[in-house]
């Protein structure tokens, strides 16, 4: 630590490299190389039609590809999460919640 107290992370660790170091600005997919695109919405952008829009765009972009160009889209995908947190919300709210069958004294 120095003399504030602030105890930093090499002060209490050791640094262990442990096979090869990814490789800065390149992409994979099962192992094979690849291209990663992200996108960043707006706050006030619906996240589940611009998944819609960006899915019909690449459907129409798919065509013009090169042979053996495959677009993969599921590897993460924001409104996957959202659709899922609120069937699973949904789905508990509409669970029927068990009577005690006593009462506490």
């Amino acid at each position: 630590s120095d003399e504030n107290g602030t105890v930093t992370l090499a002060d209490v660790s050791e640094t262990v490299v442990a096979g090869a170091q990814p490789r800065i600005g390149t992409a994979s997919l099962r192992g094979e190389p690849a291209v990663l695109i992200t996108v960043t919405k707006q706050s006030a952008t619906g996240t589940g039609a611009l998944t819609a829009r960006i899915d019909a765009e690449l459907d129409a972009m798919k065509r013009t590809f090169p042979a053996g160009v495959e677009v993969s889209t599921d590897i993460f995908r924001q409104n996957d999460f959202i659709d899922n947190s609120i069937a699973c919300r949904c789905g508990a709210a509409r669970r029927p919640r068990p009577f005690p069958t006593h009462r506490p004294a």
